[in-house]
């Protein structure tokens, strides 16, 4: 993979956590509280194949867990187009944004 390319996603990912940040959504209040990263994984019951942990392949399986199809991918398209964790786990209209706009690429 090229150097550039390498950057382009690390830019990415960067603006996508940027966005997670500033999501009021996540939060913490009495009823929404932070998971460590062991609870995580104990609630998703996935394990790492290898010694390093892949967070999209974790979050894609906790995703599944809450009975959404979608993955780790798509949540972080949505947020980077301006919707929030909560607008995207309450509907799926979410889905159809994301086939058209890969449609038009």
């Amino acid at each position: 993979m090229s150097t550039a390319v390498q950057e382009q996603k690390r830019m990415k990912l960067r603006r996508f956590l940027e966005r997670l940040a500033e999501d009021e959504t996540l939060r913490c209040t009495e009823t929404n509280r932070e998971h460590s990263l062991s609870e995580m994984l104990a609630l998703s019951g996935w394990r790492p194949s290898s010694n390093s942990i892949d967070i999209a392949e974790l979050l894609t399986v906790l995703l599944h867990k809450k009975g959404k199809k979608s993955c780790a991918g798509q949540l972080m398209e949505h947020i980077l187009r301006g919707g929030t964790i909560e607008e995207f786990l309450a509907n799926d209209s979410w889905r159809l944004e994301i086939d058209e706009h890969r449609n038009k690429h």
